[in-house]
């Protein structure tokens, strides 16, 4: 089974192609001989999904808390390896920061990445922090995407 993903290097994109072995197991749940890509697996892909699900609705507020800590914690990486204020106004309050593309081709990404759900922090981190963004702080970056520029000049 081939297996494609796109990688952001500066102002391209290329398509990188992995191989994924598959093997015959048999599920632990439904007993089923089933194709699995990951050996250490018990569960085949449905029932994995149907025991993730049900482990979510029975501890929503334990899970709830673990994704917004572990998305709070790559908003912050990410904005602090940009500099941790906002390029054109200087702005570092860190709940008005943003991250910004400098080329305007977010919609480009948006629909590379249109079934993904990763989130762009994640992407980011795993491109190895690209050159192509950059901290804005919302009133900046709404003023460049609506105005083309903002009126503080700087970006």
């Amino acid at each position: 089974m081939l297996f494609f993903t796109l990688q952001n290097t500066g102002n391209e994109y290329i398509l990188k192609q992995k191989r994924i072995l598959k093997m015959k197991k048999i599920c632990s749940k439904c007993r089923e001989e089933k194709d699995f890509t990951n050996p250490k697996e018990n569960y085949c892909k449905s029932c994995k999904k149907e025991y993730n699900a049900k482990w979510r609705k029975e501890n929503r507020e334990y899970h709830n808390a673990r994704v917004k800590k572990w998305t709070q914690d790559r908003r912050r990486l990410v904005i602090e390896h940009y500099g941790a204020k906002c390029v054109c106004c200087g702005e570092s309050n860190y709940a008005f920061l943003t991250l910004d593309h400098k080329n305007n081709d977010g919609n480009i990404e948006r629909k590379l990445y249109k079934n993904q759900n990763a989130s762009i922090m994640a992407r980011v981190i795993k491109d190895n922090f690209p050159d192509t963004y950059q901290i804005l702080c919302y009133n900046c970056n709404h003023a460049k995407a609506n105005l083309g520029k903002c009126p503080h000049g700087g970006c």
